[in-house]
């Protein structure tokens, strides 16, 4: 009786259990805000001479009975890049490591953690300032400001908020420029505009809309860049992940049309293939699908740590790799 390599499904099944783990541990996150609610979350955003955004967050909390901390993660994915420039926690500046403030800086996220003395009270009022930078998207000689202001990713309301953009001198904003969300008050100041809402829901959120006057010499920023490489690249993908498919499929029925269904009567082919000879051959196509579940998963792993910035189209070409192990598989099971 001869030797039958391990089967693919449990190689399979080690690997993907192997990237399951390896993507959780990556892409873990700072546990969300519980026990807490938000009365008022007022936003304040200054679109600078060097059109950068500096935004200032001041929040009034009430934590529930037994929380002790107020957590809250700043990201944009239409940012270059988030920077901490200062917090406060009840009308006093704290600095991170201060025993109040926690502040961590990693992939293109500022997240800051207060934490409050249980005797000082539930009601706490809380102010963050940071700076985006490449956070307009460039179109001639205008620049396309989308922000978050009021994040959609809580797990707790917002009793009201107040969300204001300004420009600064020398930098134009034109109309019509407001909030992306239905429900806000929006009215235009000397500077830019204000807008207020009552009552958001813990799945509401309030993104700004806005445009402004650029100079021609401003660089795109690097995440529309990446956009648009992302969009230019899907035809590529797609027609080498259908190119791998289709040269898979080809082998498997090549093979297939060259040795038809053993005949277990005689031992051999209908083609006159011998019994070594074709168990020869299905130990080829068994470590051929082991070999490309290996490559297709590589692949799988190469893009995902230095190529993400193509988009996810870019796994099409893994996942084709896979598709034809899984194709090797079933045509050596059927042959």
């Amino acid at each position: 009786m001869r030797d039958r390599p391990a089967p693919l499904s449990n190689i399979l099944l080690v690997l993907i259990v192997t990237l399951a783990l390896a993507g959780a541990t990556a892409c873990r996150t700072t546990p969300p805000t519980m026990g807490a609610t938000v009365d008022r979350f007022d936003v304040d955003l200054t679109v600078e001479a060097n059109h950068d955004v500096l935004a200032r967050e001041d929040l009034t909390i009430r934590l529930d009975a037994g929380a002790t901390r107020f957590e809250r993660r700043v990201s944009n994915a239409q940012a270059d890049g988030l920077t901490f420039v200062s917090a406060a926690a009840d009308g006093r500046p704290v600095t991170p490591g201060d025993g109040t403030l926690s502040l961590s800086e990693a992939n293109g996220a500022v997240d800051a953690t207060w934490q409050f003395d249980p005797s000082s009270g539930q009601s706490h009022a809380v102010t963050l300032v940071y700076r985006a930078t490449g956070t307009l998207a460039v179109s001639d000689q205008r620049g396309r400001l989308q922000w978050p202001a009021v994040p959609a990713a809580r797990t707790y309301a917002v009793g009201s908020s107040r969300v204001t953009l300004h420009v600064v001198e020398g930098v134009l904003l034109f109309h019509p420029s407001g909030m992306a969300e239905r429900g806000w008050m929006v009215t235009r100041t000397p500077d830019g505009i204000q807008a207020v809402r009552d009552g958001i829901a813990a799945d509401e959120h309030g993104t700004v809309l806005a445009e402004v006057s650029i100079p021609e010499t401003l660089p795109e920023p690097r995440w529309q860049f990446n956009g648009d490489r992302q969009r230019e690249f899907i035809p590529a993908f797609v027609s080498a992940a259908l190119f791998i498919i289709v040269c898979g499929l080809g082998a498997v029925w090549m093979i297939r049309l060259q040795h038809p269904r053993r005949n277990r009567t005689k031992g051999s082919s209908d083609s006159g293939t011998s019994a070594e000879d074709w168990a020869d051959m299905l130990r080829g196509l068994h470590r051929a699908a082991i070999i490309c579940v290996v490559v297709g998963v590589a692949t799988g792993l190469a893009m995902w740590l230095w190529m993400a910035r193509f988009g996810p189209w870019q796994f099409a070409v893994p996942a084709s790799i896979v598709l034809v192990a899984i194709a090797l598989e079933a045509g050596a099971r059927l042959l």
